[in-house]
């Protein structure tokens, strides 16, 4: 394409130059991976597996290694999902309604392995739950 025919079809702040570099500095996954789940580094593992051992942990399919490993395996005793953001949601949802309806004292403890999108709808979910609940001794 000619510098001509970009600033015309594309966007007029650009040209061959500014579309090289944007091609050379992105990174694409052809096999579907998600950039936002390629953030979850070693440190991270080690962090969840140090200092949160006792936290659900949820991860989508699309998360890569360590963590995708943690959740499936926790998910093997119902501590933890690999799924769809539908599946991680409902995962959730049900366990705040379990501990809800035991009358536990509780701090439940979820990670994440996902895009910070989801927090909203999560917290919000959750937060319906527990105020319509009759127990007071749940926090997520």
């Amino acid at each position: 394409w000619s510098d001509e025919r970009i600033k015309r079809d594309l966007h007029p702040e650009h040209d061959q130059a500014s579309i090289r570099a944007l091609r050379d500095n992105t990174d694409v996954y052809p096999s579907g991976n998600c950039v936002v789940h390629h953030m979850f580094g070693q440190s991270v593992v080690d962090t969840v597996m140090n200092d949160y051992s006792d936290a659900y942990v949820t991860a989508h399919l699309e998360v890569p290694g360590e963590m995708f490993q943690i959740a499936l395996k926790k998910s093997l005793v119902d501590d933890g999902v690999v799924g769809s953001t539908s599946n991680i949601l409902n995962f959730i949802e049900r366990k705040v309604k379990e501990a809800s309806e035991k009358g536990e004292t509780k701090r439940l403890k979820f990670i994440l392995g996902t895009e910070a999108g989801m927090v909203t709808s999560i917290v919000r979910s959750v937060q319906e739950i527990l105020d319509s609940s009759s127990s007071k001794g749940v926090e997520a």
